[in-house]
């Protein structure tokens, strides 16, 4: 009678600790993106880790939906205070298409527990999707985020054939730094090859005229 007793009581104490599991659980909740906002290229989806069961030996996982498809299942680190699943809008689709199209799309997560059951609600929200370049060439301004007096050191390589023959080839290594702060919004640019780029005609190396000649022009002031 007593060991039945403390198996019975063993019982109902994990009922309610089961029980309380649930209790203590978060609402699931979609933390990014905002819902109505405009995403492009890899959206991370984050639900709050205290929303899934962080039960052992295997936690529980956020399931992810895009339109209704399934899209991963992401188990709860135990670490970690989010579970994030990267959405790859310009990855190629089940039926081949190189991305999403541009447009409304429906995110939807669902919390589960280790037995595969949901636990707690489901969170939905609404996002648009805008790969695409919308204005014209006329209207991009690109900024260059250099430092004055930092160098930075660039690669280019040059191939020219002919017949599938090799008639010249080099490897540049172009050094570029900003010296000086112009006035009117200009900068100073100062680039110069370095002695260890290389050329060759035909097969045969040839030297550059003055490796360490360097040359100065104007360009809109470095970026924030």
């Amino acid at each position: 009678m007593i060991v039945r007793r403390i198996s019975s009581l063993a019982v109902i104490v994990a009922g309610l600790n089961a029980a309380g599991l649930a209790m203590a659980l978060a609402p699931v909740r979609i933390l990014t993106p905002e819902p109505d906002s405009v995403v492009r290229e890899q959206v991370p989806i984050k639900v709050p880790a205290s929303a899934v069961p962080n039960t052992s030996p295997v936690p529980g996982y956020v399931v992810v939906a895009v339109d209704g498809k399934f899209q991963a299942a992401v188990a709860r680190s135990r670490s970690d205070t989010t579970v994030t699943y990267v959405w790859d809008t310009k990855a190629p689709t089940a039926l081949g298409e190189q991305g999403v199209k541009d447009g409304k799309h429906e995110i939807q997560v669902t919390a589960v527990g280790q037995d595969g059951k949901p636990v707690g609600n489901t969170d939905r929200i609404e996002v648009f999707v805008q790969n695409a370049v919308r204005s014209s060439p006329d209207e991009v301004l690109l900024r260059y985020r250099f430092v004055p007096g930092v160098q930075h050191t660039y690669t280019q390589k040059i191939l020219i054939k002919q017949s599938d023959q090799e008639l010249y080839k080099a490897r540049l290594l172009l050094r570029r730094t900003i010296d000086d702060l112009l006035p009117e919004g200009l900068a100073m640019v100062r680039e110069r090859i370095d002695r260890d780029s290389t050329q060759t005609d035909q097969g045969q190396p040839i030297p550059f005229p003055n490796v360490d000649n360097r040359s100065a022009s104007t360009s809109p002031p470095p970026g924030p």
